[in-house]
């Protein structure tokens, strides 16, 4: 039997076969036209047969084929995805998530975020719809969280507290999570967590959440690179980045690929988009929140 992967991508070459052909049966039917119009007789095809040939195969889903934006930053050709039909719902290739149509506010309102202090500002600086008195933000009680401790805890008062991030998602039960965790752990007294205890912690947290809150659509975010400052570059995160890509795969969720959108030419996070200590700024932030809504996953797309 064919996989979900396996059924999406024969969707996407059916549909772009479609698009292929309504193209040939409009260009054909355009060149009639123009015969007609010139006085030319006998072609044989009626302009009630044309019509009804295109009306046949308008009735079928047309997609038009988006690319990745990081398609060709490693050398590959990246991965193609059809924008949201009339339901809402993308078909393609998952995992990792490529470029659809910008989906609005509506869909990031749906979003809660558990993360360290890299992208916290989006509720220290008020950048969602309900701005800093959000409870869809969440991070450590100290500002920070930290993969690499014995149970990642969350402050969340609405909720009772301090809890683990998988108590927390069997409270909340999101709608969809974004998960941004790691840099602290990269930062921590200057030595980096080993790639092995890395892989396995954010694995085993991703399967808590998933076992916590089955029905949530899981989204975790690529490490982005530190200030000039920070010691930590583009190349520095990358390798972190390709065991959550991993962790990903493992726990049956999507991975969101930023790091490299928030660059700059020297590897290290762009200065517009910097607030100091490797934070986003409220205009590093707002580029993330557009990367999310143009980055579009149905909650009825979860593997």
């Amino acid at each position: 039997m064919k996989s979900n992967r396996e059924k999406k991508r024969a969707v996407l070459i059916e549909r772009t076969a479609l698009l292929l052909a309504a193209s040939s049966v409009i260009s054909s039917a355009a060149l009639v036209s123009c015969g007609r119009r010139g006085g030319g007789e006998g072609s044989g095809t009626s302009d009630e047969s044309i019509t009804e040939s295109v009306s046949e195969t308008a009735r079928e889903p047309l997609s038009t084929v988006i690319i990745d934006i990081n398609a060709g930053n490693n050398g590959d050709e990246g991965e193609t995805t059809a924008p949201p039909d009339d339901t809402g719902t993308a078909s393609g290739p998952v995992v990792s998530l490529p470029q659809t149509l910008d989906m609005g506010t509506k869909y990031t309102d749906k979003f809660t975020f558990v993360c360290d202090s890299t992208i916290y500002g989006l509720k220290s600086l008020g950048m969602l719809t309900d701005g800093r008195s959000t409870k869809n933000v969440v991070t450590g009680q100290g500002g920070s969280l930290f993969l690499g401790s014995d149970e990642p805890l969350v402050f969340a008062p609405d909720l009772g507290g301090v809890m683990s991030v998988e108590a927390f998602c069997s409270k909340k039960l999101p709608e969809y999570l974004l998960l941004s965790l790691g840099a602290e752990d990269l930062k921590k007294s200057g030595t980096p967590m080993p790639l092995e205890d890395f892989s396995a912690s954010y694995l085993a947290l991703l399967q808590k959440i998933k076992s916590a809150s089955p029905n949530t659509v899981v989204i975790c975010l690529s490490l982005l690179p530190g200030s000039n400052n920070s010691g930590l570059s583009l190349s520095d995160v990358e390798p972190y980045n390709a065991r959550i890509l991993s962790a990903a795969e493992a726990a049956g969720v999507y991975y969101l690929d930023a790091a490299s959108s928030f660059s700059a030419s020297d590897g290290y996070l762009r200065v517009d988009c910097d607030a100091g200590d490797s934070r986003l700024s409220a205009a590093g932030l707002a580029r993330l929140l557009e990367l999310i809504r143009t980055h579009y996953i149905g909650n009825d797309e979860q593997q």
